[in-house]
């Protein structure tokens, strides 16, 4: 993984943009609290016996105006310190602080209506601040999307670096709309690479980047070219070098962001040491998944979600089961196949059988066939359109990923986890290299970074890439985030082949 280090240059910021956001925000705070005083207004008129609904006749819902309102404030001063309405910041780096302000407010007007002997209850409270969190988040997408294609909102952008580096910046800016980073060309420096010109791995959206390759001339480029925003890898630039693209870029009063080259690191929650007067930082990794507490929180998330999993989803693996027995499926339902878990150890990783046993004559003969196929094969180990795959409802499983639910079992069990890389077999394991080491420090999951950034359509190296930085910057809200991605994924049949 790059970290991004900004210089923060104003005219980067998002200008108009950040007073929209707010303005959302504002609006999201109001809603919030006047639906959650409607809904506590309705629910105190019915008949209910619980004592928690019958608390409700006792609210005075205005009564706590003034607090909410000082802490709504609160709420938009914090988004505020940390650039929501003035920089580009990352979506699901906004989100987290959504989540925090939103549960941190809970708990201060939990605490401050006890002090005060507000007329209210906690169901209110966390009704209300539960609406909010939602209310965020609705507003945001909806200012973000209306101004996506917004000149104002889009910055002209220009990577200048190697290829590696440069092919990992472009899949950070495709992931995040977001932020704005309009890329629209790219100089190349590989001192390396046995072909400087080239970057193999690209999101489709960036296939038509205008690629220079004319080093000569970057700085005259620069120069002419001063209202561009660059992203520099710095390390692409030994020695004087260096020197000279800074100068060149202070010269143009370029605004510009430098990429510190520190791939296989932990680097998602380093904590940047500056030291008053010297050209000096230090970047503080943390380390949070070899910490016995992230392991017994991590595995006990995993064995509450997965019971209960299994339980909602048993009227689904009967349905699933009398289909492929109607179609004529003689053999076992469910299929174990052998992967590589945990220290390297085998495990049976169940699934439901979208294959005849025995068939891999069909994939060798296809391939021999189809040479276009043959090639996405060798590139992917997918296919979009596998022979093996012989009946309808066996397609549908594989489309749908619905053929992974029995892996809730491997998740009780704990074998896998419910977040994590996904299980390899054992003839994959010399296609990692050094990486598998990361790999078999963790669990392999149902879904995983790999299955939210693209799944199929992606390179099995990039892969490999994804599953080595999720073992090196693990952290709960990283798994919140990919399990809340695999929605929206698994509901649109993201490239599930």
């Amino acid at each position: 993984m790059h970290q991004i280090v900004n210089r923060k240059p104003k005219s980067a910021n998002i200008g108009t943009g950040g007073f929209f956001v707010c303005l959302g925000d504002v609006l999201a705070t109001i809603i919030a609290f006047i639906f959650a005083g409607w809904m506590v207004d309705k629910l105190s008129g019915l008949d209910f016996n619980s004592s928690l609904i019958s608390d409700f006749s006792y609210i005075s819902p205005f009564e706590r105006y003034y607090l909410y309102t000082g802490i709504s404030i609160a709420c938009l001063g914090y988004f505020l310190i940390h650039g929501h309405y003035t920089h580009r910041i990352p979506w699901w780096n906004q989100v987290r602080h959504i989540a925090i302000a939103a549960g941190f407010s809970l708990i201060v007007e939990g605490f401050a209506s006890s002090v005060l002997d507000i007329r209210t209850t906690t169901p209110l409270i966390a009704l209300n601040w539960a609406l909010c969190f939602i209310a965020f988040i609705f507003f945001r997408l909806s200012v973000f999307r209306l101004r996506r294609n917004s000149k104002r909102w889009q910055l002209p952008t220009v990577i200048i670096g190697d290829s590696s580096t440069t092919s990992d910046i472009l899949y950070a800016f495709n992931a995040d709309t977001s932020t704005g980073y309009d890329v629209h060309t790219v100089f190349l420096r590989d001192l390396h690479d046995t072909d400087p010109h080239q970057i193999d791995d690209l999101p489709s959206r960036y296939k038509n980047l205008k690629i220079e390759h004319d080093l000569e001339n970057y700085e005259d480029y620069i120069i002419h070219n001063p209202n561009n925003y660059y992203v520099v890898v710095l390390d692409t630039f030994p020695g004087i070098l260096r020197d000279r693209i800074v100068e060149s870029l202070n010269k143009a009063n370029a605004l510009y962001s430098v990429v510190p080259t520190i791939s296989r690191m932990s680097v998602y929650e380093m904590e940047p040491r500056y030291f008053f007067g010297y050209d000096v930082m230090l970047l503080q990794a943390r380390t949070s998944l070899s910490h016995p507490v992230s392991q017994l929180g991590k595995r006990s998330i995993d064995f509450v979600c997965s019971a209960i999993g299994l339980i909602a989803f048993s009227p689904l693996i009967l349905m699933i089961a009398i289909s492929l027995k109607l179609e004529g499926n003689k053999d076992s339902i469910f299929y174990a196949g052998e992967r590589v878990g945990q220290n390297g150890k085998l495990f049976k990783c169940w699934k439901f059988r979208t294959m005849s046993p025995n068939c891999d004559h069909l994939l060798h003969e296809y391939l021999n066939k189809n040479p276009e196929a043959k090639k996405h094969w060798e590139k992917y180990l997918k296919l979009p359109n596998d022979p093996r795959v012989t009946s309808r409802t066996r397609r549908i499983l594989r489309k749908s990923s619905l053929d992974e639910v029995p892996q809730l079992w491997n998740v009780l069990t704990g074998t896998m986890s419910l977040v994590g890389p996904r299980p390899i077999l054992p003839n994959e394991i010399e296609l990692y290299g050094a990486t598998i080491n990361d790999y078999t420090k963790v669990k392999p999951g149902i879904t995983g970074l790999w299955q939210v950034s693209g799944r199929n359509s992606m390179s099995f190296q990039r892969r490999i890439y994804w599953d080595s930085w999720y073992v090196r910057n693990w952290s709960l809200w990283g798994d919140i985030v990919i399990i809340l991605r695999t929605i929206p994924a698994v509901l649109m049949r993201d490239d599930g082949h």
